[in-house]
C-alpha cells in the first residue's frame, strides 16, 4: 500500500496567503484495487512553495512519512503530483473542500495497469 495517503489534498487556492494546511482526513469508499479500508483515518499536509494569488503553483504533500512535490493546475484543481514508483495522483474536490477525490494510476510494466479512486472526507486538523 506505498503511497497510499498520497490520497487527498485539497485544491490550495486558501493556502496562497498563508502557511502549510494540515488535515485529518477518512476514506469514505473507493473504487479499483488497491483500497484503503472504509474508515481508515490518517494525516496529511499540503505546504506552498511557489504559489499565485489565484492558487495555482507549486506545493509540496507530506504524507507517510516523505514528501511529494505537487503542481496545482487550476484554481479550481486539480492538485497532481508523481510518488516515486511513477504513480501519477490528480486531486480533485467536486463539493466543498472537505470531500476530496483522489484518482491514482500506476503504469505497470510486468503486468496490467492500476487505477484507484478514493472517496475521503477531511478536516483541518
Amino acid at each position: 500500500m506505498r503511497g497510499l495517503i498520497a490520497l487527498l489534498l485539497a485544491p490550495c487556492t486558501a493556502l496562497a496567503e498563508g502557511g502549510a494546511q494540515e488535515y485529518a482526513c477518512e476514506v469514505m469508499g473507493c473504487m479499483g484495487e488497491e483500497c484503503l479500508a472504509q474508515g481508515s483515518v490518517f494525516d496529511l499536509s499540503i505546504l506552498p512553495v511557489q504559489v499565485r494569488a489565484d492558487g495555482t503553483g507549486d506545493f509540496a504533500v507530506a504524507l507517510e512519512g516523505s514528501e511529494h512535490p505537487a503542481y496545482q493546475i487550476a484554481p479550481e484543481g486539480p492538485l497532481v503530483w508523481t510518488e516515486g514508483d511513477g504513480t501519477v495522483a490528480f486531486l480533485y474536490t467536486p463539493f466543498d473542500r472537505t470531500v476530496f477525490t483522489l484518482h491514482r494510476y500506476e503504469a505497470r510494466q510486468e503486468s496490467r495497469d492500476v487505477a484507484t479512486s478514493h472517496f475521503v472526507s477531511c478536516w483541518v486538523d
